[in-house]
Formats: C-alpha cells, structure tokens, sequence
C-alpha cells in the first residue's frame, strides 16, 4: 500500500512540470486571440480606408 501512495504522490517536481504545462498551453491561446484580434482590427481598417475613399469620391464629385 505504500509503494501506490508513493507512486502517485505530487512531488514539487511534479507540480512544477503541471504548471509549465498549463502556461503553456495558456501562453499559446491567448497568443491565437490576440493574432485574431490583430486581423480583425486590420481588417476594419481596410474597410473603413475603403469607406474613406468612397466619401471623398462622392464628395468631389458633387463638388464639380
């Protein structure tokens, strides 16, 4: 019985390696947000540059 006790107990080695793995993992989805959220904001300024155009076009030529 107390080889089974010792075979599953939570050393600070262990412990250690769990939170490594879990800042890992944490470090990689939070990365994934924020390359999402960077494209997200490219691509509304594209459209908004786009939508600038449009205006000024529409503008200069009421304007002639």
């Amino acid at each position: 019985m107390g080889n089974a006790i010792e075979k599953f107990a939570v050393t600070p080695e262990v412990l250690r390696r769990e939170l490594e793995a879990n800042n890992e993992a944490l470090t990689k989805v939070i990365f994934q947000r924020g390359d999402r959220l960077e494209s997200l904001v490219k691509l509304g300024m594209g459209w908004l540059f786009a939508f600038q155009l449009a205006v000024l076009g529409l503008v200069g030529t009421l304007a002639v």
